[in-house]
């Protein structure tokens, strides 16, 4: 129930109005509910970058293909990636190649973003991955969201 009431503030004459609320001991309990309830939602559906900083940390590092052979040892040819600090892409066609133009990426959750430079030099998005470590950071799953390929690629980061 609410009540207004009115009374003078102090000795300069203004008026103040006064609301109070009054709530029986039930409606406070379900408004106390209904706040904790709000908040904890709240937080659950803001979520926490934390892994995204950690993905971020973790992606930076020149990493090659084993896909199909995890137990292959790295050649000169094999196709590798290269992910800097700084959000560039470097794709090699073999290990002693850089590809002309690096490309960018970002991390956001369980996705990496690929963005591939156009003729005309501007980033034009092109695939979306879950990615997936390994414990020891040292291995990576790469399953493209855009295309109907069943098994993820598998990269092995080169020390």
């Amino acid at each position: 129930m609410l009540i207004f009431s009115t009374r003078a503030c102090n000795e300069s004459g203004c008026l103040c109005v006064l609301i109070s609320i009054e709530t029986g001991g039930m409606n406070r309990r379900l408004f106390l509910f209904l706040n904790l309830t709000a908040l904890l939602l709240m937080v659950g559906f803001t979520g926490c970058d934390d892994d995204d900083d950690t993905a971020r940390q973790a992606i930076v590092g020149k990493w090659v293909n084993v896909t199909g052979d995890e137990g292959h040892v790295p050649v000169d040819t094999d196709f590798s990636m290269e992910f800097l600090s700084d959000g560039t892409v470097l794709y090699h066609d073999d290990l002693m190649t850089l590809t002309a133009r690096p490309s960018k990426y970002e991390i956001a959750g369980k996705f990496l973003y690929l963005y591939y430079a156009n003729g005309a030099g501007a980033d034009e998005p092109a695939d979306v991955f879950i990615f997936h470590f390994s414990d020891d950071f040292n291995r990576l799953e790469l399953k493209n969201v855009l295309s109907s390929m069943l098994e993820p690629m598998v990269f092995k980061r080169l020390k």
